[in-house]
């Protein structure tokens, strides 16, 4: 984010009349952050925070809590039927609520609250589907890599460009692909993930990792596919 890099980064953009700076790479800082957890069954599941998507499955989880679903066959059409339909109002909520978690206009606590996902499962038809009004999940380009060693340290890890192959622009004479994510963000002004310059966007990238109830790390799961990914985990999970 500074000296050779930044500054050929910052000199092709504006090269092609974009907005990136060297002040903005300058001023961007990584933030070490906790994980947003859900129980479930007998382990606990682990996300990072917003501005990603991991969110949705940890309210997809809360909400089966509410809906019996071991009481049905692994992969019968129930028990499918409940996890679609959990995923699908978990997913509603991640559209309209996540965002750079500094905008949201209401924490990863309140949506994962269990009286709020209780209010959820209550929506769910055992013989209809239903429709949050949201759209098929996009294509994207992701990269999702775990590994572990002897000793039980475990490493989640998932890189995107986003769509294809990112913004398709190749910074000259370093071999950097620009992402994309920014299209993640919203033009409705009154939105939490409304476009804003020094904000991230909501993204689509979930890893996970998997607590046991003594609070040891047992596995992790991750998965590309954009939207997908939320759903991918949740099933993963269940059929573990």
């Amino acid at each position: 984010y500074r000296g050779e890099l930044a500054a050929a980064m910052a000199a092709d953009a504006a090269r092609h009349g974009a907005a990136l700076t060297s002040e903005d790479l300058a001023a961007h800082e990584a933030d070490w952050v906790g994980t947003i957890a859900q129980p479930y069954r007998d382990v606990e599941l682990h996300e990072i925070p917003p501005n990603g998507q991991g969110i949705a499955a940890l309210q997809a989880l809360g909400i089966l809590r509410h809906l019996g679903l071991s009481s049905y066959p692994l992969d019968s059409a129930h028990s499918l039927h409940l996890q679609i339909e959990a995923m699908k109002l978990a997913l509603a909520d991640a559209y309209r609520f996540v965002a750079d978690v500094d905008h949201m206009d209401v924490t990863p606590g309140t949506l994962l609250d269990d009286s709020y996902l209780q209010k959820r499962a209550a929506l769910v038809d055992l013989k209809r589907a239903g429709d949050p009004g949201h759209g098929e999940p996009a294509r994207g380009g992701t990269v999702y890599l775990t590994a572990a060693d002897a000793s039980g340290m475990m490493v989640s890890f998932i890189q995107s460009n986003f769509h294809g192959f990112g913004s398709g622009v190749v910074v000259p004479g370093t071999g950097i692909s620009l992402q994309n994510r920014g299209a993640g963000f919203v033009l409705d002004p009154r939105h939490p993930n409304s476009v804003a310059g020094g904000k991230r966007p909501f993204h689509t990238l979930t890893p996970v990792l998997v607590t046991d109830d003594d609070g040891r790390l047992e596995m992790t799961i991750g998965t590309p596919g954009g939207h997908g990914q939320t759903p991918i985990v949740l099933q993963v999970l269940n059929n573990i």
